[in-house]
């Protein structure tokens, strides 16, 4: 799937990927891995039973969790000093196990375009 986007949530048992970003206007809810090829942009929580994973910014106007034993990885396709601007981790607090991205917290409103 190249995008995925919802106005609503988007739940799924499964793996989530897209090749581009995941766009939720509610929740994110994954049962296993979630992964975009951009970015992953919520209104509301992003929860995976996996790993999270995105090339460029993860944005949740909630949480952002990922599953036992398993990390938040934002930026895998810039590079580390694009970070700042190409690879911003928003929630409202900062996620257990961000392992990479550019902590900015929570800016509000989160819009959705």
């Amino acid at each position: 799937m190249k995008t995925l986007r919802a106005g609503f949530d988007i739940c799924g048992d499964e793996d989530i990927r897209a090749t581009q970003g995941i766009e939720a206007g509610g929740a994110i809810q994954c049962g296993r891995h979630l992964e975009a090829g951009w970015g992953i942009r919520a209104g509301e929580a992003i929860v995976a039973d996996g790993s999270i994973r995105a090339g460029e910014s993860i944005l949740a106007g909630e949480e952002i969790r990922a599953g036992k034993g398993h990390g938040i990885f934002a930026g895998l396709s810039v590079p580390v000093d694009s970070w700042e601007s190409c690879a911003k981790v928003k929630a409202r607090k900062l996620p257990p196990r961000l392992m990479s991205g550019w902590w900015e917290g929570l800016e509000l409103p989160l819009t959705l375009s």
